[in-house]
């Protein structure tokens, strides 16, 4: 959830802009969430770009549910679709983005790891260390 959580962040915002969009639209009965929702989504955003990361992400996924909650409406399924679709592309934005994070410095047994690697990758080509 680390890696993903500024991604999630600006989805939440970006839900929150088409809810905004949708919420101005008649009937406007639940425009005053908006508030809500935008001040949860760039709570989310802050904390990630801090480097709070763990509290990012739980504000992130804080603003999902509650687009849900505040969305669901009887005739109108706009507000389950818009969390399954954010869901959805959280969790593909969560499992692309999961390896391509920096895992930080090498150490103990990376390290030696690393420098076999390189040892065996020189002498394939033929160098001396």
């Amino acid at each position: 959830l680390k890696a993903a959580s500024i991604p999630i962040a600006v989805l939440a915002i970006l839900g929150c802009a088409l809810l905004i969009f949708a919420g101005v639209q008649p009937p406007q009965e639940k425009v005053g969430y908006l508030i809500v929702l935008m001040i949860l989504a760039l709570t989310a955003f802050w904390f990630a770009m801090e480097g709070k990361i763990q509290i990012g992400a739980a504000f992130a996924v804080l603003t999902v549910a509650a687009v849900y909650y505040f969305w669901r409406d009887p005739e109108s399924q706009f507000g389950l679709w818009a969390a399954v679709v954010v869901a959805v592309v959280m969790a593909a934005l969560l499992f692309v983005l999961r390896g391509k994070r920096f895992h930080g410095p090498p150490i103990g047994d990376e390290i030696a790891r690393r420098r076999a690697e390189i040892a065996a990758a020189e002498a394939a080509v033929g160098e001396r260390a």
